[in-house]
């Protein structure tokens, strides 16, 4: 099986009123080789610097590698504390690094689907308002 490193899934970028990207989607897998056509420069710029964290998509989700593992480790520990007892999960996304109403926010979507982690109650943590409402 293929390793995964990247996958896009419905990703838009906007740059002020314009939509660059919309519904952008892509996997990418070790040892591929894949090619991307690009209308502009500004295009091209604008994806790379969403690969590289400098711009956030305006919606979607955007996965590599090791952040799809740190999710399924997060929701390991969280699935540990609730067999051993707890009816709460704190939850606290804050860092300088991070974005962290979009892992926030991803990261509570991702649990949800986990029958044994959703029965619990979620206590959502954080010294950011926007984080807390996403």
């Amino acid at each position: 099986m293929k390793r995964e490193l990247l996958n896009i899934e419905g990703g838009k970028i906007k740059k002020g009123n314009n939509v660059i990207f919309d519904d952008l989607s892509l996997e990418l897998f070790q040892g591929e080789i894949t090619g991307i056509v690009f209308d502009d420069i500004l295009e091209q710029k604008l994806f790379i610097d969403m690969l590289l964290g400098d711009v956030l998509l305006y919606s979607g989700k955007i996965f590599v590698n090791e952040e799809r593992k740190a999710y399924e480790e997060a929701a390991r520990i969280a699935r540990k504390q609730i067999e051993d007892g707890a009816s709460v999960i704190d939850i606290n996304m804050d860092d300088a690094m991070l974005d962290s109403a979009l892992e926030m926010s991803t990261f509570v979507r991702y649990i949800s689907n986990d029958p044994d982690i959703a029965r619990a109650a979620l206590m959502i943590d954080s010294s950011d308002w926007n984080t807390i409402l996403a």
